[in-house]
Protein backbone atom coordinates (compact mmCIF):
# COMPACT_ATOMS: atom_id res chain seq x y z
CA UNK A 1 0.00 0.00 0.00
CA UNK A 2 1.21 3.59 -0.87
CA UNK A 3 -1.42 6.06 1.36
CA UNK A 4 -3.94 3.26 0.70
CA UNK A 5 -3.52 2.83 -2.50
CA UNK A 6 -3.17 -0.48 -3.30
CA UNK A 7 0.21 -1.17 -5.74
CA UNK A 8 -0.06 -4.93 -6.05
CA UNK A 9 -2.53 -7.52 -5.76
CA UNK A 10 -1.61 -8.91 -2.38
CA UNK A 11 -4.89 -10.64 -1.80
CA UNK A 12 -4.72 -12.94 -5.06
CA UNK A 13 -5.43 -16.03 -5.59
CA UNK A 14 -7.90 -15.74 -2.32
CA UNK A 15 -10.95 -13.56 -2.13
CA UNK A 16 -11.41 -11.92 0.87
CA UNK A 17 -14.92 -10.70 1.71
CA UNK A 18 -16.00 -8.36 4.23
CA UNK A 19 -16.09 -10.83 7.26
CA UNK A 20 -12.46 -11.70 7.31
CA UNK A 21 -10.32 -8.89 8.97
CA UNK A 22 -6.47 -9.07 9.44
CA UNK A 23 -6.02 -9.71 13.18
CA UNK A 24 -1.91 -9.84 13.28
CA UNK A 25 1.61 -10.29 11.40
CA UNK A 26 4.17 -12.08 11.94
CA UNK A 27 6.26 -14.79 11.18
CA UNK A 28 4.17 -18.08 12.11
CA UNK A 29 6.57 -20.24 10.06
CA UNK A 30 9.89 -19.19 11.10
CA UNK A 31 10.95 -18.32 7.49
CA UNK A 32 12.03 -14.75 7.80
CA UNK A 33 8.72 -13.63 6.23
CA UNK A 34 6.10 -11.81 7.58
CA UNK A 35 2.69 -13.95 7.39
CA UNK A 36 -0.99 -12.65 7.96
CA UNK A 37 -3.17 -13.92 10.61
CA UNK A 38 -7.06 -13.24 9.85
CA UNK A 39 -10.29 -13.55 12.01
CA UNK A 40 -13.73 -14.14 10.23
CA UNK A 41 -17.22 -12.54 12.16
CA UNK A 42 -18.12 -16.05 12.97
CA UNK A 43 -15.40 -17.23 14.85
CA UNK A 44 -12.85 -18.85 11.69
CA UNK A 45 -9.49 -18.06 11.52
CA UNK A 46 -6.96 -18.40 8.71
CA UNK A 47 -3.23 -17.67 7.94
CA UNK A 48 -1.82 -17.01 5.38
CA UNK A 49 2.24 -17.74 5.07
CA UNK A 50 4.00 -15.15 2.47
CA UNK A 51 6.94 -15.44 0.68
CA UNK A 52 6.90 -11.62 -0.23
CA UNK A 53 4.07 -10.41 -1.76
CA UNK A 54 2.60 -13.93 -2.95
CA UNK A 55 0.99 -16.21 -0.52
CA UNK A 56 2.73 -19.47 -0.19
CA UNK A 57 -0.07 -21.73 1.24
CA UNK A 58 -2.62 -20.93 3.49
CA UNK A 59 -5.03 -22.90 6.15
CA UNK A 60 -7.50 -22.68 8.75
CA UNK A 61 -6.06 -23.68 12.65
CA UNK A 62 -9.02 -23.50 14.30
CA UNK A 63 -12.24 -21.75 15.22
CA UNK A 64 -12.74 -19.77 18.49
CA UNK A 65 -16.59 -19.25 19.56
CA UNK A 66 -17.67 -15.68 19.91
CA UNK A 67 -15.90 -13.19 21.71
CA UNK A 68 -12.44 -14.48 21.25
CA UNK A 69 -10.11 -11.54 20.15
CA UNK A 70 -6.54 -11.73 19.40
CA UNK A 71 -4.75 -9.57 21.68
CA UNK A 72 -1.24 -10.05 20.92
CA UNK A 73 1.03 -11.78 18.80
CA UNK A 74 4.60 -12.66 19.74
CA UNK A 75 7.15 -15.31 19.81
CA UNK A 76 6.35 -16.22 23.50
CA UNK A 77 8.83 -19.14 23.46
CA UNK A 78 11.13 -17.85 21.80
CA UNK A 79 11.07 -20.46 18.86
CA UNK A 80 11.36 -17.95 16.44
CA UNK A 81 7.64 -18.25 15.18
CA UNK A 82 4.51 -15.83 16.48
CA UNK A 83 2.57 -17.09 19.03
CA UNK A 84 -1.13 -15.62 19.75
CA UNK A 85 -2.96 -14.22 22.81
CA UNK A 86 -6.20 -14.61 22.99
CA UNK A 87 -8.71 -12.84 25.03
CA UNK A 88 -12.63 -12.91 25.78
CA UNK A 89 -14.01 -11.09 28.79
CA UNK A 90 -12.15 -12.02 31.58
CA UNK A 91 -10.92 -15.73 30.11
CA UNK A 92 -7.46 -15.41 28.23
CA UNK A 93 -5.53 -18.57 26.32
CA UNK A 94 -2.24 -18.43 24.70
CA UNK A 95 -1.58 -20.48 21.10
CA UNK A 96 2.05 -21.91 20.89
CA UNK A 97 2.06 -21.90 16.93
CA UNK A 98 4.05 -23.76 14.20
CA UNK A 99 3.21 -22.41 10.74
CA UNK A 100 -0.53 -23.45 10.37
CA UNK A 101 -0.75 -25.72 13.25
CA UNK A 102 -1.40 -24.81 16.78
CA UNK A 103 1.39 -27.12 19.20
CA UNK A 104 -0.25 -25.69 22.04
CA UNK A 105 -3.25 -24.64 23.65
CA UNK A 106 -2.98 -23.20 26.61
CA UNK A 107 -5.66 -21.43 28.62
CA UNK A 108 -3.95 -18.57 31.05
CA UNK A 109 -5.25 -17.43 34.20
CA UNK A 110 -8.16 -15.14 34.43
CA UNK A 111 -8.18 -11.34 33.89
CA UNK A 112 -9.85 -8.64 35.23
CA UNK A 113 -11.77 -6.32 33.03
CA UNK A 114 -9.59 -3.18 33.41
CA UNK A 115 -6.33 -5.09 32.52
CA UNK A 116 -5.44 -5.36 28.97
CA UNK A 117 -2.48 -7.43 27.10
CA UNK A 118 0.26 -5.40 25.34
CA UNK A 119 3.07 -6.24 23.05
CA UNK A 120 6.13 -7.74 23.39
CA UNK A 121 6.48 -10.83 25.28
CA UNK A 122 9.59 -12.50 23.25
CA UNK A 123 10.60 -15.67 25.17
CA UNK A 124 8.61 -15.07 27.98
CA UNK A 125 7.77 -18.19 28.60
CA UNK A 126 8.81 -21.53 27.83
CA UNK A 127 6.26 -24.03 27.68
CA UNK A 128 7.39 -28.29 28.40
CA UNK A 129 7.80 -29.70 24.92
Amino acid sequence: MNDGAIIAPVLAPLEVDNSWTPKAAGDFDGDQHTDVFWQNTDGRTSIWLMNGRSIRSSGSPRAVTAGWQVQVAADVDADGKTDLLWRNGTSSGLWVMDGLSIRLDVPLPPLYSMWHMVGALQGAINPVH
